[in-house]
């Protein structure tokens, strides 16, 4: 996120000129905004025959690699749209009271689709590289995992309220079977201030 202030247009401006006042002042294309929003708005009453109103924005820039104006065409159509590509690896450590400890180390690719800076959907894919268990008595263990996946679809009305619905695979693990699966939806609302 990017503070832009002292922000000014007319009083009497039509919306999309906030906008094309912030491209001009990042110097950038309409392709590389990803969204913004309004962190204050007051006005400029100085000078009575031109009255002012005076912005402080919180803007939201493109990658250089996330400019989709090909894909759509258009640059109107491409500033609504978002997208963010993640892969990851991670490993953890585990060790427990008893001597046992657990070493994972776990891999995921997802692509964050996001629609006017107010709807998200995130498909993810993720693994398990390598998952061993050691026992108190130092016995190593490979834990079988099965691919999963997850689907999250986000909704962020406003700037610090955001409800999603989650859609995945989740599985129980055991040392002495294969990994079984289930499915789980989830639709959690988080609140912050």
């Amino acid at each position: 996120m990017l503070r832009l202030t002292e922000i000014k247009l007319p009083l009497d401006h039509p919306e999309e000129a906030l906008r094309a006042a912030i491209l001009q002042r990042l110097g950038i294309a309409a392709g590389e905004l990803r969204g913004y929003v309004v962190s204050r708005r007051a006005y400029d009453a100085r000078k009575k025959s031109a009255i002012h109103l005076v912005y402080s924005l919180d803007v939201e820039l493109r990658w250089a690699g996330q400019n989709v104006d090909r894909f759509f065409g258009s640059e109107k159509l491409a500033g609504n749209w978002s997208f963010e590509h993640v892969a990851r690896v991670g490993t953890t450590k585990e060790s427990y009271l008893d001597g046992a400890e657990t070493k994972r180390t776990t891999w995921g690719v997802t692509t964050v689709i996001g629609w006017k800076h107010t709807w998200y959907l995130k498909p993810l894919i993720s693994g398990d590289i390598d998952y061993e268990f050691t026992d108190r008595l130092g016995s190593l263990h490979d834990i079988d995992t099965k691919l999963a996946w997850n689907l999250t679809l986000a909704f962020k009305p406003a700037e610090n309220f955001l409800i999603y619905a989650q859609y995945t695979n989740p599985q129980s693990l055991s040392l002495t079977r294969d990994a079984l699966e289930g499915r789980s939806l989830t639709v959690t609302a988080d609140l912050s201030f």
